[in-house]
């Protein structure tokens, strides 16, 4: 991605290697049979890792706002097509269409920090809760937001049925961030954390 796409819409593709050490934390074992999304597909990368461990009944769906990105993962997920559902959108506000329906979320969500996000999306999540998790932060204070990386997070959680499981690359700032203990503290409240793995830069 060019600097302008990873400054104002946090896309950064995930390395092939990353990808297949989160299925197996996932744990979708070939022959996988569950329902899988991915909020913030991209490409497809990551579909098409859980793609190729997949039989039977297992599906697949995916989310994303560029529809450059989304023709490209449909190009990738043509061997799946008749198992795979690709919407283009914005998966923040498909929350009722995603609730409970699946056994497993992976992403790679977009970093884009408060004070570059449009002034739309600000406005719409400034003061409010989304998903039942209270948003924490001041409206007015650029930075003293969440990463939307965190929406998705919420999203994540809300979309697993459950005993599902969900494994996501965050940045690492939202685990001591004070902006976000409010939304820490709930997701904690909530999800059975079973590891977390920080990863170098250069990963």
């Amino acid at each position: 991605r060019t600097a302008d796409d990873i400054r104002s819409r946090g896309q950064v593709f995930t390395p092939s290697t990353v990808i297949q050490f989160m299925l197996d934390l996932a744990q979708i074992p070939h022959g996988f049979e569950g329902a899988v999304l991915d909020p913030a597909c991209g490409s497809g990368a990551l579909l098409l890792g859980a793609g190729s461990r997949l039989e039977g009944h297992g599906s697949l769906e995916g989310v994303d706002a560029d529809a450059r990105v989304l023709a490209l993962a449909r190009e990738n997920l043509a061997p799946w097509s008749e198992r795979a559902v690709l919407r283009l959108g914005d998966a923040l506000e498909l929350g009722d269409v995603l609730e409970a329906r699946f056994d497993k979320v992976l992403a790679n969500p977009p970093y884009v920090a408060w004070r570059r996000l449009s002034s739309a999306f600000r406005d719409r999540f400034a003061d409010s809760s989304f998903l039942g998790c209270p948003v924490s932060g001041r409206p007015n204070h650029g930075d003293q937001q969440p990463d939307v990386s965190l929406f998705f997070l919420i999203l994540g959680y809300h979309a697993l049925k459950p005993g599902g499981r969900l494994v996501f690359l965050m940045p690492p700032e939202w685990l001591t961030a004070a902006r976000v203990s409010v939304i820490r503290d709930w997701i904690l409240s909530r999800m059975r954390i079973q590891c977390l793995i920080r990863f170098s830069p250069s990963v």
